[in-house]
């Protein structure tokens, strides 16, 4: 990997959504929400807790298909979570590659 990405994101946990900055560098994964007031904050993934990366449909109410574009990261433990992102093909790529 050359350069880090960075790409305008939402993350989606259930039903429950926030839009922010995704970036991904050789140490792993972070999202940074728009807003400080929503209870999901921000987020730190090691590449060391990954254990699969795979485009998904977006859902709205967290259960409605409602875009494909979207990549649902999984870790270790089993907990996922989903990124709602342009040129999600490239991301899915990016990470399997620092994967393996």
């Amino acid at each position: 990997m050359t350069a880090p990405l960075t790409s305008h994101a939402t993350i989606q946990i259930g039903a429950m959504r926030s839009d922010g900055q995704l970036s991904l560098n050789e140490q792993g994964l972070s999202f940074k929400p728009a807003s400080k007031s929503l209870s999901l904050g921000a987020l730190k993934i090691a590449l060391s807790e990954v254990s699969q990366v795979e485009l998904c449909l977006a859902k709205g109410a967290g259960f409605m298909p409602i875009s494909e574009q979207a990549m649902r990261v999984t870790l270790n433990t089993g907990k996922q979570y989903e990124f709602v992102l342009a040129e999600q093909e490239s991301w899915v790529i990016a990470i399997n590659n620092l994967l393996n």
